[in-house]
């Protein structure tokens, strides 16, 4: 089983100076058996940018100079993906920013000087497979007004997946439900079971008994949708966004 250990630490009420090797060491504590973890997505120092105006190079056929503005300043960046627009939010790497070894920076291109590089999901260290084909078309936007938030952290990339083995009489541990709730007692915080609300779903449905005890029904609402952080959460699984009521039910 897979565990993010963002979403353990939130759930079991852990504070930020938890280390992940703490954890580790909990969970094997407890009687399971972590087989090994690593990092999600391997990037540092990308931002948010606003487009503020596309041209095309004058040099080149296929590249578009992009002017984008940053939290701490005005950049250009130029990009061969022709689904670039004005007023949309885009993520760069910018001169500094890393993803795994390799460190970027500002570059000429035909005539003009590139201060970076836009890029999509699967640029920063994801199976492109797991995501939905809009994020590997072009250059993702996003839907964030505030240039100033950090994508590291709003996406949850800053992140480690932790593999655990769970014991054939601890089948309950298969779930983040349980896993935290555990760690919440071997750290001595307050465990708090998410809120579920009563439903007022109305069915034709009829239910016989037979070989199942009991049934689970998911109810949603027709506006619902999943972000692009809920997508990225599935693949940190290796779990495939497909729609968003599959991906709800994958969720729950």
């Amino acid at each position: 089983m897979l565990f993010s250990l963002n979403e353990l630490k939130r759930l079991a009420h852990l504070n930020d100076e938890v280390t992940i090797d703490q954890v580790v060491k909990a969970i094997n504590s407890i009687g399971f058996e972590v087989e090994g973890y690593s990092v999600f997505a391997p990037v540092e120092g990308i931002k948010f940018g606003r487009i503020l105006e596309v041209i095309k190079n004058p040099n080149a056929d296929k590249l578009n100079v992009c002017r984008i503005q940053f939290d701490d300043k005005e950049r250009i960046i130029q990009t061969n993906a022709n689904n670039v627009e004005a007023n949309t939010t885009v993520i760069a790497f910018v001169p500094g920013s890393k993803v795994g070894d390799i460190t970027f920076g500002a570059k000429e291109l035909k005539g003009i000087v590139s201060e970076g590089m836009l890029s999509a999901p699967s640029e920063f260290g994801i199976e492109s497979s797991l995501l939905r084909d809009k994020w590997n078309d072009g250059i993702s936007r996003y839907d964030i007004e505030d240039i100033f938030l950090d994508p590291i952290k709003e996406l949850g990339l800053n992140d480690y997946m932790i593999d655990v083995s769970i014991l054939s009489n601890r089948s309950d541990a298969n779930s983040y439900y349980v896993m935290a709730r555990e760690l919440a007692a071997y750290f001595k915080t307050e465990f708090k079971a998410p809120e579920i609300k009563e439903s007022n779903l109305d069915t034709n449905l009829n239910a016989v008994a037979g070989e199942e005890k009991s049934l689970v029904m998911l109810e949603a609402k027709n506006d619902f949708d999943i972000s692009i952080k809920e997508q990225l959460f599935l693949a940190k699984h290796n779990v495939k966004s497909i729609n968003n009521f599959a991906d709800l039910t994958n969720l729950t």
